[in-house]
């Protein structure tokens, strides 16, 4: 894939609406290939009834940020299974999760991610695999925008 490809796929999921992940107030800070770093700052709904964040906000986040750093191949996936472990837990300020491709093949990738506090202490980690779709996604959207 040549650079400027690349650099126009990274730009599509970037700007990728995605209403799930706006409704958790998750954003991306940092993404390149392979490699996506995201942030949510912890709201009430965020928390379990313990006052702690939820597993599943844990979860929500983590699933984004693999997604997004899985699709920067400009291919199309749909997790086929993930495994979080849960270390820590917080009550308030930003999580952060990167997440990072550890394989990529013609129909399968793995992904593994850290989820960590303010203070870099480590809450979650786990693994998450796909399933491409197909070689059509993100980068032919990148070569028809190129064309126009």
């Amino acid at each position: 894939m040549n650079e400027l490809k690349a650099e126009r796929i990274l730009e599509l999921e970037k700007e990728r609406v995605n209403p799930y992940k706006e409704y958790n107030h998750i954003v991306i800070e940092k993404l390149e290939l392979d490699y996506a770093d995201l942030s949510m700052e912890i709201r009430p709904e965020h928390l379990n009834p313990y006052g702690m964040l939820h597993g599943g906000a844990m979860c929500a986040i983590a699933d984004n940020a693999t997604g997004a750093a899985v699709h920067t191949d400009g291919r199309t996936y749909v997790t086929s299974s993930s495994t979080v472990f849960y270390l820590g837990n917080v009550s308030d300020g930003t999580v952060h999760c990167v997440a990072r491709v550890t394989h990529r093949g013609k129909s399968t990738a793995l992904t593994s991610i850290e989820i960590t506090g303010e203070d870099g202490k480590v809450l979650a980690r786990g693994e998450y695999s796909f399933f491409c779709l197909s070689d059509k996604g993100l980068a032919d959207q990148a070569d028809e925008s190129a064309i126009k």
